[in-house]
């Protein structure tokens, strides 16, 4: 089961196509988080239009939550300690980012991102586009701190490009022993950035999002 946290503002669209992927049935709770005093006639309608359609989809527990985001410290608390809680209780969240004020988007994703490593591995964060025709969506988790051995950068990214990979065919490719090919696969599988399934390696989202770091972001030289 899911539980929706999402920043609200004037515009509801960006939450009902959050309870819309999830499908009807999945979610079990949608907060939504205003700053203090800031539910005005137009945000109180946004409220009631997700209140509606979350009734349609058997969501019955939809509240509003008042973030004080003028003070920084007390806000990021608030709103990691509801996200660490729907976590608890429902295995999962989704934090949408699409609406509210950018102060309040800021405050939410940071606190995502302090969230515990065990509990920040079951959110997803999703932002939509203000085409309105699409959102990106990416997982809470990725590894901002991690730190890859010129191996580990090579074999990642040789299994990223290959889209899957065993044990000799790495070794093989980069010219290394199999000893020194499996340490670098496994790290990789422990670090969250490769599966395993077999003999096979393959890429998970957050590996693809450090490839992406590697071969399009600082020089691997200077990002050491």
């Amino acid at each position: 089961m899911t539980a929706i946290v999402a920043t609200l503002g004037f515009d509801e669209r960006h939450i009902v196509r959050s309870i819309l992927r999830i499908g009807f049935g999945g979610v079990k709770r949608v907060i939504l988080l205003v700053p203090t005093g800031g539910i005005d006639e137009r945000t109180q309608r946004a409220f009631d239009e997700v209140k509606k359609l979350a009734s349609m989809a058997g969501v019955n527990d939809v509240s509003l939550m008042e973030v004080p985001i003028e003070s920084f410290n007390d806000a990021v608390a608030d709103i990691r300690r509801v996200v660490y809680d729907c976590v608890q209780k429902y295995g999962r969240a989704v934090v949408s980012l699409g609406g509210g004020m950018r102060a309040l988007v800021v405050e939410t994703l940071i606190a995502v991102f302090t969230l515990p490593p065990n509990e920040k591995k079951k959110v997803d964060i999703v932002v939509d586009l203000e085409t309105g025709k699409d959102g990106i969506k990416f997982p809470a988790w990725i590894p901002l701190e991690l730190r890859l051995s010129d191996v580990e950068s090579r074999v990642l990214e040789y299994v990223v490009e290959k889209g899957s990979a065993n044990l000799g065919d790495v070794a093989t490719e980069l010219g290394v022993a199999r000893s020194t090919a499996w340490k670098a696969l496994e790290r990789l599988v422990d670090a969250g950035l490769l599966s395993k399934r077999e003999y096979t390696y393959e890429p998970t989202e957050v590996g693809r999002f450090v490839y992406a770091l590697i071969t399009k972001g600082i020089p691997r030289e200077s990002a050491s």
